[in-house]
């Protein structure tokens, strides 16, 4: 999956979409905000690598990526949990 190369100013324009098209049903993006956020962030020169390892160091968003990171591992341990016939 594509990664963008300039997270920071990605994980800004989507909050700026968020607020700018508000979503009741979902956490994630409506469409026209995800039209925006990929159009704003073409404008402002943003592109997208194939990898996290290709981003500049000095680009990354190492607070997102943190938060990221234990949402994962919640959800993977709920997961298990459910795997085991337990309700979580």
């Amino acid at each position: 999956m594509a990664q963008p190369d300039n997270p920071k100013m990605y994980n800004a324009l989507s909050q700026q979409a968020r607020a700018k098209y508000p979503s009741s049903r979902t956490k994630g993006l409506t469409y026209a905000a995800t039209k925006w956020l990929s159009s704003e962030y073409a404008k402002n020169g943003g592109g997208y690598v194939d990898s996290i390892k290709e981003v500049d160091p000095k680009k990354r968003d190492y607070k997102k990526e943190g938060e990221d990171k234990v949402k994962r591992k919640k959800s993977e341990k709920k997961r298990n949990i459910q795997k085991q016939g337990f309700v979580a």
